[in-house]
C-alpha cells in the first residue's frame, strides 16, 4: 500500500517537473516547492526501505532462534537413542 502511495506520488512529482520544462518562465518558489515534494519522496522511500529491512532481519533472526532450537533438541534425542546394533 505504502508502495502504491510512493509511486503516485513520485508520478505527481514527475508531471510538476515536465510542465515546469516546458514552461521555465514561472516563479523561482514553484522550483524550491517540487524539491521539497522530492525531498518528501526521498524520505518516505528511505522508510519505507528501513520498514523492509527491518521486517527481513527480524524474520531472520527468529528462524535462526527457533530452526536452531529445533535441530539442537534433534540432535540430542537422535544422540540419546540407542544406536541399532549391526551383525558383521
Amino acid at each position: 500500500m505504502e508502495i502504491m502511495l510512493l509511486a503516485e506520488k513520485l508520478e505527481q512529482a514527475e508531471n510538476q517537473l515536465a510542465h515546469y520544462r516546458i514552461a521555465p518562465l514561472g516563479p523561482p518558489r514553484k522550483k524550491l516547492q517540487e524539491e521539497s515534494q522530492l525531498a518528501k519522496i526521498t524520505r518516505d522511500s528511505a522508510k519505507i526501505t528501513m520498514e523492509q529491512v527491518h521486517g527481513l532481519m527480524s524474520q531472520v533472526i527468529k528462524n535462526i532462534l527457533f530452526y536452531s532450537v529445533r535441530q539442537s533438541s534433534r540432535s540430542r534425542k537422535e544422540q540419546s537413542l540407542p544406536k541399532p546394533m549391526v551383525e558383521a
